[in-house]
């Protein structure tokens, strides 16, 4: 969450871009009352994958991505990481500016 609360700061940079943030959490143990907080403190349209962990541990492990995708769906870029070390707000919107000029 704290990404997203970073991301919040750099918003009109991204709208300057056309560029909008989705993000998608995963396994969010406090479910819909966590999605609400998170949409909450950011703004960002937010989908929760409530996929069971034990049904997605093969392709999640620890990666944590951020997809760059254009508007005909083309996936520009992506930036990895893993739970503790995730790319910051700055890396994001250094990369879109990258991906979308």
């Amino acid at each position: 969450m704290v990404q997203l609360v970073e991301l919040q700061k750099q918003k009109q940079a991204f709208e300057d871009l056309d560029a909008e943030l989705i993000s998608v959490l995963r396994e969010n143990k406090e479910g819909i009352a966590g999605l609400k907080e998170a949409y909450a403190k950011t703004q960002f349209d937010i989908i929760l994958d409530d996929t069971p962990a034990t049904q997605t541990k093969d392709y999640s492990k620890e990666l944590w991505a951020t997809y760059f995708i254009d508007k005909e769906g083309i996936v520009k870029a992506v930036l990895t990481g893993t739970k503790k070390q995730r790319p910051d707000a700055e890396a994001v919107l250094t990369q879109a500016q990258a991906s979308f000029k």
